[in-house]
């Protein structure tokens, strides 16, 4: 199985129960939103600069609900939004870049969903498939993304101002990352924040009961827990397309709740790249070891089943040195039973994606 194919069975994963787990209620509310988009491309590497001047222009489409339950506030006493997201992206440059065409399911919570004038904080991780990627023939400079699937990752921070009872103004802003997580080379990843402006109209007002916060840590909830997880993936060297190089790592963690849908964490994190490996015996002195180990500190954000998570890490040991001393991990995993998850994961240093892993963890 390829690393386009493993994306997209991923993401078909996901989709199928992000509505499932995050319970949408009889009193949810439909709504349909529409907007457009205006930004930059982020020179990252010297390499991509000469190609990063131009202004991405999307539009945005959307269906979700505003959840407006007893089940939801009791997840993170708030009115969230649940959804999924299609959005087209020109990026100024079509001989090189052309444009993206992007699915997303996303979770948005909100601060003070009842008031005319509220914020949110959305965030999602997508397919995105683009249509004029690399070639070392036809198109040799876009060294962004070479596969038609790779995946989308963004966040997001609006102001929401309700027009009517049923018709909202949206002004945004984004910052999205689109990568195959570095399976595929080259893969610099095209990274663009974006500034969006549309309209949200509601099927039916919706309308926001008062409820009281209450204890975020049930007796029957543990405020702590020790996370092991088993992760892997393949990448390719260069061009040579046929060969698949196994990556392997092993990552336990602490995890201690600080609110309702926040917890911070601190592990390590063994790895094994035999693409390294081979890279390795052939540009460095016989005997240097490709492992690496490292430790890291994060935070997550859990809603419902779902888990999104942000680590920044620093290797301790690395005889291959590595692009950064440092790294960061951006990840979404889905509780399948209570001690057992399953997800995505991406490592990059900086801007530069080094792998996409799929892991499974044990929380004790």
């Amino acid at each position: 199985m390829n690393g386009v194919l493993r994306s997209a069975v991923t993401f078909i994963l996901l989709c199928s129960s992000w509505i499932n787990a995050l319970g949408i209620e009889n009193t949810s509310h439909l709504y349909f939103g529409l907007r457009t988009h205006y930004g930059l491309i982020i020179p990252h590497s010297e390499k991509i600069r000469d190609i990063s001047g131009s202004n991405p222009r999307g539009l945005e489409l959307d269906f979700g609900w505003h959840l407006t339950g007893d089940k939801t506030w009791q997840h993170c006493f708030c009115y969230p939004r649940a959804g999924v997201m299609f959005s087209m992206f020109n990026f100024g440059n079509p001989e090189i870049l052309g444009n993206s065409y992007i699915l997303t399911p996303y979770f948005e919570p909100f601060m003070s969903a009842h008031r005319d004038v509220s914020l949110s904080f959305k965030t999602g991780i997508g397919l995105a498939y683009l249509d004029n990627i690399h070639d070392p023939v036809t198109n040799p400079e876009n060294l962004f993304y070479c596969t038609r699937l790779s995946f989308l990752v963004f966040l997001n921070l609006a102001v929401n101002y309700r027009l009517k009872e049923n018709i909202s103004l949206k002004i945004s802003g984004y910052y999205n990352h689109i990568s195959n997580g570095g399976n595929r080379q080259p893969n610099y990843g095209i990274n663009f924040p974006t500034a969006s402006i549309g309209f949200d109209y509601f099927f039916s007002a919706p309308h926001f009961p008062f409820r009281s916060p209450e204890d975020y840590r049930p007796e029957e909830k543990s405020a702590s827990a020790v996370r092991l997880s088993v992760f892997f993936t393949a990448k390719e060297m260069g061009e040579d397309k046929e060969k698949l190089y196994p990556v392997i790592g092993l990552s336990p963690k602490y995890s201690y709740l600080i609110g309702r849908l926040s917890a911070v964490t601190a592990g390590f994190e063994f790895v094994s790249d035999n693409l390294l490996r081979k890279r390795i015996k052939q540009e460095s002195p016989a005997g240097t070891d490709h492992k690496r180990f490292s430790m890291s500190a994060g935070h997550e954000l859990l809603i419902g089943r779902f888990n999104f998570y942000q680590e920044l890490g620093v290797y301790l040991y690395s005889p291959y040195k590595a692009k950064e001393p440092v790294y960061q991990r951006y990840g979404l995993e889905y509780f399948i039973r209570r001690n057992l998850s399953a997800g995505a994961n991406i490592k990059a240093h900086r801007h530069d994606a080094d792998f996409l892993d799929w892991r499974i963890s044990y929380s004790f």
